[in-house]
């Protein structure tokens, strides 16, 4: 079994990324800022890094620098996930050693696609994609955990960190966002100025 290490100070990033990586059959270790990252990294000898780049302690630039100075560790294979998406950034993370990234919020098929791209796995992600849509023509269904519910929520309840169950649509019926969205405070506040009133989400249940 290949082993990922997730890296990230938001606990539902991290969450997320381990549920649906373990789904995948991956053996999923997380640290929340670079350092504890770092110190993971040197016992286990992970397989791929997922990290972000602004933590406390460590950001991701200093940990991918840390880890180009080691010899056994510089050739881990590492994709950052941000939530920058500016030129100048992307530009900075390819050279600074990073094999890939991927913006947040991100979709589930497009996190599985580029992971199995990078370790040479097979590409399911389309094919059961492909499932998953046929599957939802006759019943809702979440998108992980069994003892999580799908339920609708007034915009108004909405919070970061709650995960789209279902593909979300506008009124002239474009997908706006695919199920297994992230919803964070930009996304929440484009949905409020789209009149959209409610919508289709996976919450942890307290």
């Amino acid at each position: 079994m290949k082993k990922i290490v997730v890296i990230d100070d938001e606990d539902y990033i991290v969450d997320f990324l381990k549920r649906i990586l373990e789904q995948n059959n991956y053996r999923v270790l997380t640290a929340f800022n670079g350092k504890e990252g770092f110190e993971l990294i040197q016992r286990i000898d992970p397989d791929l890094i997922i990290l972000d780049l602004k933590m406390p302690v460590m950001d991701g630039y200093k940990l991918i620098e840390k880890l180009q100075e080691v010899k056994k560790l510089k050739s881990i294979p590492v994709i950052v996930a941000t939530g920058l998406a500016d030129l100048n950034t992307i530009v900075k993370i390819r050279k600074c050693g990073a094999v890939d990234y991927v913006i947040k919020p991100f979709f589930r098929e497009e996190i599985l696609k580029r992971i199995k791209k990078v370790l040479n796995d097979p590409d399911e992600a389309a094919d059961n994609g492909k499932e998953r849509k046929r599957s939802d023509k006759k019943e809702e269904r979440p998108v992980i955990g069994e003892a999580e519910l799908l339920k609708k929520m007034s915009v108004n309840e909405l919070k970061p960190g709650m995960v789209l169950g279902t593909p979300l649509k506008h009124t002239n019926k474009m997908i706006l966002l695919s199920h297994g969205t992230v919803l964070t405070d930009s996304i929440i506040e484009k949905l409020v100025k789209l009149n959209i009133t409610s919508v289709n989400i996976i919450a942890d249940n307290e």
